[in-house]
């Protein structure tokens, strides 16, 4: 039994409490209720700096998200940088984003011609993709049972402009980044969008 040696195991990071911290989120959301912040590696600061630079490509402001963008730092420093993780995914979460920016500084640069008014940097597969058939873009169920009854909401299709822009403008009101990055700059009666009217 003496000749055994201790075994060191290696600890994952730790995330902490936002009080017992000098961490601050570099990407924070003001509606994010989450409290744990974790400290940044090298790699994740790079990988905010790069959505940094995706998101500030775009034209909508619910993409471009500025507020947020402004506390990004110039300079890491693992001390006092840190993320909630709630925070750093969304803010890390533009390959749609990033596929527009590609596509539309491609376009650019060979003198794509645009006709009536609307950007054609879309490929041929995102013109083609529709909305799941099945599933409601706010809930992603197909079945949703009403108040207070026993009956099946059935999903809807939007159908009209006035459909269309009543969920763009209560998205963009309610700040839910999820949903307005589906349907920012997406043709909704095109795609086939479907919802429940409750």
């Amino acid at each position: 039994m003496c000749d055994e040696k201790p075994v060191k195991l290696n600890k994952r990071k730790q995330s902490v409490s936002a009080d017992d911290s000098q961490l601050v989120c570099i990407v924070h959301y003001e509606h994010s209720k989450d409290t744990e912040l974790r400290e940044l590696s090298d790699s994740q600061f790079l990988t905010v700096c790069s959505a940094l630079s995706v998101r500030q490509s775009q034209v909508e402001p619910c993409h471009r998200l500025d507020a947020v963008c402004s506390a990004v730092p110039a300079k890491f420093d693992s001390l006092c940088h840190g993320a909630h993780r709630w925070c750093y995914k969304n803010f890390t979460n533009v390959s749609r984003l990033r596929s527009r920016h590609d596509e539309s500084y491609k376009d650019a640069a060979s003198g794509c011609s645009r006709m009536s008014g609307r950007c054609m940097s879309v490929t041929s597969t995102e013109q083609t993709t529709l909305f799941p058939q099945d599933q409601c873009i706010f809930c992603g169920k197909l079945r949703k049972y009403v108040k207070g009854s026993k009956s099946v909401e059935i999903l809807a299709k939007c159908e009209t402009a006035v459909a269309e822009q009543n969920i763009k403008e209560c998205a963009a009101a309610k700040d839910d980044y999820t949903l307005l990055g589906q349907i920012a700059g997406i043709d909704l009666r095109a795609k086939q969008a479907r919802y429940h009217e409750t």
